[in-house]
């Protein structure tokens, strides 16, 4: 099993900013009996594919209800745990606000709105068990198609903290509720993707500077959160450095291609998103799953099921660390009323491709 160095106490900052804790004691993985799910197109299981009326995600481009070629980390972390009982909020496309880059009218805060209001994206009932583990990953989104010029220092400043600021409501939201056990995973680097690594180095640069900003903020206030709410814990997991090891030795974990997706598919390109199911792969994949299972990208911007499988282990391996001493991870300094019930979304639009080299998810 793919083991990332992650930590549920302390972050170490790199840069200028010191250490920053990630209050968060330990926990027993053994526990827990319902999982929610919060997020965009990473944790996503079923919305976006009922919101497009079965269109989106969907075969033969994407395993039915998942952004990848199989199970997600969620589906595979539920698994591991045992949990049979999992409430999915999370929507693909969505960002941390109200809004999504698709047309489905999903954002973060609708997913919490609904939660509030005890009922799932559907408007059905939902009954919320003591023991359940709260998972909450999203903010690409938010940067990777921006609402705002990302060009200069200020305004990706700016961005980040409005991001940020969205991460803590919606948390606060989920621990005034009564939450016990909130995974917060950080961002990794947005140029790993294949649709990243062909943009301009002032663009690359750009996405490095925001993801360091970004997470060393989200380590200072889920800090600030696990002091001010001492019921719940913030497991910070730190999807940066997973995939900092991961492409760093990719054959330890079975993965051959990291640069390419497995697939020919681009739901950022607004001309032709979909190959023809004919010409779907990129040369050295195939519909075999374990060629498949070489690749670390099955589209443009998502994992495959073998590294959502990974990213799952890694969390697991989080969750069952018995020692009540804080452990110590790090961003490295080279890188810098609701109901929706009937909502009938007939398909997802792509973004513009100026978009496309702002990258993730």
């Amino acid at each position: 099993m793919f083991n990332s160095k992650i930590s549920t106490v302390v972050v170490t900052l790199g840069l200028t900013l010191g250490t920053a804790p990630l209050y968060a004691p330990s926990v027993n993985a053994t526990t827990f009996s319902q999982m929610v799910v919060f997020g965009d197109s990473l944790s996503d299981t079923d919305n976006s594919l009922t919101f497009t009326r079965g269109l989106l995600p969907n075969y033969p481009y994407y395993a039915p209800g998942r952004f990848s070629n199989g199970k997600v980390w969620t589906d595979y972390l539920a698994q591991n745990l045992g949990i049979s009982n999992t409430i999915n909020y999370a929507v693909g496309g969505a960002r941390t606000d109200y809004s999504n880059v698709s047309f489905i009218p999903i954002g973060l805060q609708q997913q919490i709105g609904a939660f509030q209001y005890g009922q799932t994206l559907l408007g059905q009932s939902i009954t919320l068990d003591s023991n359940a583990l709260y998972t909450l990953w999203v903010g690409a989104n938010d940067y990777l198609a921006p609402i705002v010029d990302i060009s200069n220092s200020l305004a990706q400043k700016q961005l980040v903290d409005t991001t940020i600021s969205n991460l803590s409501s919606a948390l606060t939201t989920l621990a005034n509720a009564g939450a016990g056990h909130i995974i917060v995973p950080n961002l990794p680097s947005l140029n790993l993707t294949p649709l990243a690594v062909g943009s301009s180095p002032e663009n690359q640069a750009n996405l490095t500077n925001i993801i360091d900003l970004h997470n060393q903020s989200l380590a200072q206030e889920l800090q600030a959160l696990g002091k001010s709410y001492t019921n719940t814990q913030f497991i910070g997991f730190d999807s940066y450095q997973f995939y900092e090891e991961l492409f760093a030795n990719p054959v330890a974990s079975g993965l051959v291609n990291i640069t390419q997706g497995c697939t020919k598919i681009n739901l950022y390109d607004p001309i032709s998103p979909f190959p023809a199911p004919n010409d779907l792969f990129e040369p050295g994949c195939s519909d075999d799953l374990s060629v498949q299972e070489t690749f670390a990208w099955w589209d443009s911007a998502h994992p495959t099921t073998a590294v959502h499988q990974r990213i799952a282990d890694s969390v697991e391996s989080l969750l069952n660390e018995s020692s009540p001493n804080p452990t110590q991870t790090s961003v490295p300094e080279s890188t810098s009323p609701i109901s929706l019930l009937g909502i009938a979304i007939l398909g997802i639009i792509p973004l513009s491709r100026r978009f496309l080299s702002r990258v993730k998810q």
